[in-house]
């Protein structure tokens, strides 16, 4: 007989079958979704993070068409590059909006390589989706917020200038002085803002230390209103405090919870006319069945409308009561107050009608028990 030796071959199989193993490994814990489609767009293959970003299983698309995934976003007009990139069987690089099976969309990151065969119907091309729909959004972020830092930099610098021009040219006493005072409130307008944009900023980047030690809510609310009683007095005004006895102490930073409650009440007594009230409050309150308090600052003032509700805690955000009434402010107050309550585990929230005499009450909720990264 003849006798053939398939050492050689079975040593072939056996690389053929490990590097198909490792590729198969690769493609199933990459984190970017892996997609294969022929020259008429049938989809060949899906990896896992494909189908967990579009929310179909490998089943349901193999062998469908891309419209059939992509429906009314499959635009060949909006993707004429890539289409073109198919049929000269070229690589293209691109962004582009897919829709997942919620009909939600995301943006994607794409690039499709061509794996050339003998003939066309050996060709496929092999498309690697990369989500960037948070890198958008934090981009959109970081440009509106330059827009809107450049934006109220410049209304107090732009009267500054003005009124020393004007200074420039006067010798009236009476004038002089006027001008500058506006100069001295211009100046402390653009001191608060940096301020503020700054203590934003080292939040944001986590640069603000934060001390946590047990502290008791009450003693930080009867110091403030012992501080603020005599000021609140001269504006005509009645500061009350109601707080439970009996509340727990909580894990936190005094420095900063004493900071959100200094500017809600900095914030009621502003917009509270004279012979108004401003209470503070505090009580036990579970939140998602989590134990925590409620510190309460409430007002009879102006109110909030229910329409600016959901803008009240964004950057720059100013609503009507501070249009009318020009109080001061740099609209980045309450946005301070949010992330100094979310980075101790917990939140604020706002209640009026808007109704001027009804006033508005602002709660934070903290929990008692938190990790806090100092």
């Amino acid at each position: 007989g003849v006798v053939t030796d398939i050492s050689e071959r079975i040593e072939l199989e056996q690389a053929l079958r490990a590097e198909r193993d490792r590729l198969n490994t690769l493609l199933n814990n990459i984190g970017d979704a892996v997609m294969v489609t022929d020259t008429k767009s049938k989809i060949l293959f899906v990896n896992p993070a494909w189908e967990r970003l579009h929310g179909y299983s490998a089943d349901e698309v193999l062998d469908e068409d891309l419209a059939f995934i992509y429906g009314p976003v499959y635009d060949l007009q909006e993707h004429d590059p890539m289409m073109e990139a198919v049929k000269a069987r070229e690589e293209w690089q691109g962004e582009a909006r897919i829709l997942r099976r919620d009909e939600s969309s995301y943006e994607a990151a794409v690039t499709m390589t061509p794996i050339l065969g003998s003939s066309d119907d050996e060709t496929s091309f092999v498309t690697v989706l990369h989500d960037i729909s948070t890198l958008k959004e934090v981009d959109r972020l970081k440009s509106q917020f330059v827009s809107d830092v450049s934006h109220e930099l410049r209304t107090p610098l732009t009267n500054i200038r003005l009124y020393l021009d004007l200074l420039a040219r006067v010798d009236d006493k009476q004038k002089v002085t006027r001008y500058l005072e506006t100069l001295s409130r211009e100046s402390d307008r653009l001191a608060n803002l940096i301020d503020d944009l700054l203590s934003l900023s080292r939040l944001d980047v986590g640069a603000t230390p934060i001390q946590p030690r047990a502290l008791d809510i009450n003693r930080i609310l009867h110091s403030l209103a012992s501080d603020r009683t005599s000021l609140a007095a001269q504006q005509g005004l009645l500061l009350e405090i109601g707080t439970d006895p009996g509340i727990p102490n909580i894990i936190g930073d005094e420095r900063l919870l004493g900071q959100i409650f200094t500017n809600l009440l900095t914030n009621a007594m502003n917009y509270t006319e004279e012979g108004g009230t401003i209470t503070l409050r505090s009580r036990q309150a579970e939140h998602d069945g989590r134990p925590g308090i409620i510190a309460e600052v409430e007002d009879t003032g102006l109110g909030i409308a229910p329409e600016e509700h959901a803008d009240i805690f964004k950057r720059f955000f100013r609503g009507m009561a501070s249009r009318t009434t020009g109080a001061p402010g740099t609209g980045l107050g309450l946005a301070i107050c949010a992330e100094i309550a979310q980075r101790h585990g917990g939140f604020i929230s706002v209640a009026s009608s808007g109704i001027p005499g009804k006033g508005s009450c602002f709660s934070v909720w903290l929990p008692l028990e938190h990790e806090i990264t100092p």
